[in-house]
């Protein structure tokens, strides 16, 4: 296994449908994987005392993988465009980091955002390239940094 383990977090807000940020997160996973997962929730209070719900669905070897290259192989031409020009940026450790509008993934659309309503996406690499290896499957290819 090139992927070791894959997280995706969600931040539900007091004005926001559970139902909705729920979809959001699992549209982000193939569909058989959105049956065999149960997102954690964990409550908190905002800055101004409203409550934020945040969900979190972490996969490990297959699964994490099966997952990983369905993102990758689901991002749309503006969205290639910008991570491939990203690339080395969104790595952490061991670790590739993804933004993906929340409102967008209720219509199966894969876009990378900067904003804060998003699916957040943690890739964890088994071995030093293994992420590379998936875009590069998927035919996208990333220059050598």
């Amino acid at each position: 296994m090139s992927i070791k383990q894959i997280e995706l977090r969600v931040i539900q807000h007091m004005t926001e449908e559970e139902d909705r940020v729920l979809r959001s997160l699992l549209n982000a996973l193939p569909e058989d994987l959105r049956e065999k997962v149960k997102p954690v929730a964990v409550s908190s209070k905002g800055h101004y005392g409203d409550t934020i719900i945040f969900y979190k669905v972490v996969l490990e070897k297959e699964d994490a993988e099966k997952a990983a290259e369905f993102i990758i192989r689901s991002f749309d031409k503006c969205s290639v465009f910008e991570i491939k020009n990203t690339f080395y940026n969104r790595f952490s450790d061991n670790s590739f980091h993804l933004r993906l509008d929340k409102f967008k993934l209720l219509e199966n659309k894969f876009i990378i955002s900067n904003s804060d309503d998003v699916v957040k996406i943690v890739i964890k690499e088994s071995k030093k390239g293994s992420i590379k290896e998936i875009f590069e499957r998927a035919g996208i290819s990333i220059e050598e940094q």
